[in-house]
């Protein structure tokens, strides 16, 4: 029996790994372009927000909520990434 080849696995695993600490540091650079687009969109938002003196509560539950396509945990930048407006 020939040795198992764990090299390809632990390469993804080192590279999943590299792009998870990017997004906790808040680097944009692991992201793909629907969740950078729903990310910036949300900064934009909530700035916007800030300059005319409202709150920005619901732009920061989308920047708290980082990139997730999970509709439980952000269904605004979920419906950004499939193509629906808010």
């Amino acid at each position: 029996m020939g040795k198992p080849d764990t090299g390809r696995l632990d390469r993804a695993i080192a590279q999943a790994s590299r792009r998870l600490a990017a997004v906790q540091n808040r680097e944009l650079w692991p992201l793909d372009g629907c969740e950078r687009r729903a990310v910036l969109a949300g900064l934009a938002g909530g700035s916007y927000k800030v300059v005319r003196g409202e709150s920005p509560a619901r732009a920061d539950r989308k920047l708290l909520a980082g990139p997730t396509r999970d509709a439980d945990q952000a269904p605004d930048l979920v419906l950004l990434c499939r193509g629906g407006g808010i």
